[in-house]
């Protein structure tokens, strides 16, 4: 079982859904039991699954997938361990899938993951680094319309950040520079982000001595208005579908 009171992530394969802290062994869970996932993969704080993968970290920097024809072969087959830049003495903050490809986050760089195609053999992998923007904390990112937005405290990106997909990402938030100098930085780790599905990117941030959120900033990607809420600042965010939604 995972820890309690332990921030831990989860993603679904085939019919297993795999929970990780980076704290207790990994986790799957079949439908009526959890149990250790087999293979002794790293006991990873991020997770991301795709190209029938799943993917986890060996902090500092290594990258660990599993053989695509079973999320409990983590030693051979197909599996896989690659550096991510070791040299640069970064740590992995996230992992993501975004278009095709899979990113990774370190907190002053990002990095893409790519074959010809991540289902085949994993030697002909390569990662490269696409911006020298990074994030202290995964949690921050979110994917609204079709952009994925962070909180970063890389040099000359001290803010929120916008990319698309191609070129660095792009401070937006000199607007509200006096609410990003109020941010504790030193307490950024309790950050959140999440989208409402109307175009608004929501961050709740720890301001001034909180070592907690206290605010939720907001921005609007349909008008590039800024917003300050006080009163509601949830400390993780996630998204649901009721079983009446249509697909």
């Amino acid at each position: 079982e995972l820890t309690a009171d332990t921030k831990f992530e989860g993603a679904c394969i085939d019919d297993l859904l795999i929970l990780t802290n980076g704290k207790d062994n990994v986790q799957k869970y079949d439908g009526s039991s959890i149990v250790d996932l087999g293979g002794s993969p790293p006991k990873s704080p991020f997770i991301a699954v795709g190209y029938r993968r799943v993917f986890l970290v060996n902090l500092p920097h290594q990258l660990a997938a599993c053989d695509p024809a079973n999320p409990e072969e983590w030693t051979g087959e197909d599996s896989a361990t690659i550096s991510i830049n070791a040299k640069d003495g970064d740590t992995i903050t996230w992992l993501r899938f975004y278009g095709t490809n899979l990113y990774i986050w370190k907190r002053h760089s990002l990095h893409e993951l790519h074959g010809p195609d991540l289902g085949q053999v994993s030697a002909n992998w390569r990662n490269f680094k696409v911006a020298d923007v990074g994030t202290p904390n995964g949690r921050t990112i979110a994917g609204v319309g079709g952009a994925l937005f962070w909180l970063s405290d890389s040099p000359n990106s001290k803010g929120v950040v916008v990319w698309t997909g191609g070129g660095s990402p792009q401070l937006i938030s000199d607007p509200i520079q006096g609410i990003i100098d109020r941010i504790n930085w030193d307490y950024v780790s309790t950050a959140a982000a999440g989208t409402d599905g109307n175009g608004n990117y929501l961050l709740s941030v720890p301001l001034d001595s909180a070592t907690a959120p206290t605010h939720t900033i907001v921005y609007c990607t349909l008008d590039g208005s800024w917003w300050i809420w006080e009163g509601w600042a949830p400390t993780a965010y996630g998204s649901y579908r009721l079983s009446t939604d249509k697909e």
